[in-house]
């Protein structure tokens, strides 16, 4: 029976892999990019997810933004600078700890993130307009607990093993704050 369900689970894991390519290769494409992240398409894929992660969490320390992007604060700090300069993230000392730097999103910086949100959920309601309700919500919380399972934030160092849900802090886009367990 343990043999049965590995099997089926090794091949239901191959499609996924197989259909995560595609929508790889397809939200990579040059036109789906575009309309992915509206009018505010300038900015990287990466930049408009550092936005979405620091929109969601309020305000976050700079160390905070480089653990949920995997990078230390060299790597970060070009990329939190981008976002400022273009006006869309600003900088403050914590009030309790002046060694610390806090970010946050702008009222300019919550426009663009609600015009990102906007923009791709538009795309994919557009893809998935022929389908039953049920399945759409289905979907949605199926690959909310893939990416919740394989992102950096809900897997120690980005990869599963077989262990469960992580007690780490969740600060992406959408996902409300956890406190550590234990």
């Amino acid at each position: 029976m343990v043999a049965k369900r590995s099997s089926r689970v090794s091949a239901a894991a191959a499609q996924v892999r197989q259909a995560a390519a595609r929508l790889t290769w397809w939200t990579s494409r040059a036109d789906v990019r575009r309309r992915l992240l509206g009018t505010v398409g300038e900015l990287s894929v990466n930049d408009a997810w550092l936005l979405g992660s620091i929109a969601a969490a309020g305000t976050m320390r700079v160390s905070e933004a480089a653990r949920m992007q995997g990078v230390d604060k060299s790597t970060i700090s070009p990329q939190l600078r981008r976002l400022e300069e273009r006006g869309l993230l600003e900088r403050a000392t914590d009030p309790s700890d002046g060694r610390v730097v806090l970010v946050a999103v702008t009222d300019e910086g919550r426009r663009w993130n609600d015009e990102l949100n906007g923009s791709g959920a538009a795309v994919f309601a557009d893809a998935l307009r022929d389908w039953p309700v049920e399945d759409v919500t289905t979907l949605a919380a199926l690959l909310t607990r893939l990416a919740d399972r394989l992102t950096i934030d809900g897997v120690p160092n980005g990869v599963p093993d077989g262990s469960g849900p992580s007690d780490t802090a969740d600060a992406r886009p959408g996902r409300a704050a956890r406190t550590r367990r234990g």
